[in-house]
């Protein structure tokens, strides 16, 4: 049985007066510990699936569940990361991190010395008492992680989470977010516009078409991890996904 099942899943907007169709009936089902990337032209659904999934907005049709469970609303078994890192700016790294176990009323020796660990797994260690002014775009997102994953979700939901970096700390993050997830192996749900992204970072990409955003192709990616971005492998692959996504901008 898959961990999470997408049926059947359309949305509607209603946009200046006019009616919008951000999906239309995307079914997908998604394996436990399996690492998902969706991606598809500007404006095709993938954050609107992303945050159906995570509980924040209701499909106009069609259902999702998670353990065989519907999913009416957010829950702390799916962790969201945000691309516009979304930290408490009162609040340092301890704090950021600890808040969701805060929330469940768990005592705070017991939130720090849990957060103290999630910390360290994002090799921020040393800076647990800044404050997120303090830190850079790359280290504001490993926080990011760590405050999702310290509540031990099923699932963690990530949008465009390393849009705003740079180049060379964005490849830095990949590999780090690799690194805890094949030290914690969650599933994994990523929107990114990136295909080399995706390529480097997915178990299975989804390739969604221009609004209304439906499932244009999956593709499984079978090529042993670290991978070699430049490898003719990767190569086959980039050139399948952009051909994907160029007949969908010549439509």
């Amino acid at each position: 049985m898959a961990l999470l099942e997408i049926v059947g899943v359309s949305k509607r907007f209603i946009a200046e007066g006019k009616q919008m169709e951000a999906l239309k009936e995307v079914s997908l089902s998604i394996d436990e510990r399996e690492f998902v990337c969706f991606i598809g032209p500007s404006g095709c659904g993938k954050t609107t699936l992303l945050r159906i999934v995570a509980g924040l907005v209701e499909p106009s049709s069609g259902w999702v569940s998670l353990d065989g469970q519907p999913i009416t609303g957010p829950g702390p078994e799916r962790g969201m990361v945000f691309q516009e890192y979304s930290l408490f700016p009162w609040r340092n790294v301890l704090e950021n991190v600890g808040f969701g176990l805060e929330l469940k009323g768990m005592d705070r020796p017991s939130r720090e010395a849990l957060s103290r660990q999630y910390i360290e797994m994002v090799g921020l260690e040393r800076f647990e008492q800044r404050f997120p002014h303090e830190l850079s775009g790359g280290m504001k997102q490993r926080v990011a992680i760590a405050r999702a994953l310290v509540n031990e979700p099923r699932a963690i939901l990530m949008d465009e989470p390393f849009g705003a970096l740079d180049a060379q700390t964005r490849n830095t993050m990949q590999t780090e977010l690799l690194r805890i997830w094949s030290d914690k192996r969650k599933t994994v749900l990523f929107v990114t516009h990136s295909v080399d992204e995706a390529i480097y970072l997915a178990d299975t990409i989804i390739i969604m078409s221009a609004r209304p955003g439906r499932i244009k192709d999956r593709i499984e990616i079978n090529i042993p991890r670290p991978r070699v971005r430049t490898s003719p492998e990767v190569n086959g692959i980039r050139d399948r996904i952009l051909q994907d996504l160029r007949s969908e901008m010549e439509d």
